[in-house]
């Protein structure tokens, strides 16, 4: 903008599919939807390269008991699924090799849970 870098995005791609890994913004220029743009000219460029997949990355819809999600995830998640697409159910496992270490870490979860959510 006006000589000015405002943001920048970074795409890896390989084969027919696509990774969205990380962008920044000029936090002065907020009102001017830089990541709405860079989102969208990436997006173009894909499909004109032949790319099939787009990949934005995790998304979240809420605190769950193993994580904690901040206004900030959400709001990154919002703006992700406005973009349209389709999901992809991820699992993820966790392993803990003491009782004592399951015990300390399930007894905070549940302490931040409840302060978040039983206020």
């Amino acid at each position: 903008l006006e000589e000015k870098i405002c943001g920048y995005s970074l795409v890896y791609y390989y084969k027919d599919t696509a990774y969205y890994a990380m962008a920044c913004k000029e936090k002065e220029l907020e009102r001017h939807n830089i990541s709405h743009f860079l989102q969208w000219n990436a997006m173009l460029f894909l499909k004109q390269s032949g790319i099939r997949y787009y990949e934005l990355g995790t998304q979240d819809f809420g605190d769950q008991l193993h994580k904690h999600v901040s206004e900030k995830d959400m709001s990154i998640s919002k703006f992700k699924r406005g973009f349209g697409g389709f999901l992809i159910t991820g699992y993820i496992g966790e392993k803990f090799y003491t009782k004592k270490s399951f015990i300390e870490c399930y007894n905070k979860r549940v302490d931040q849970y409840a302060e978040e959510h039983f206020k």
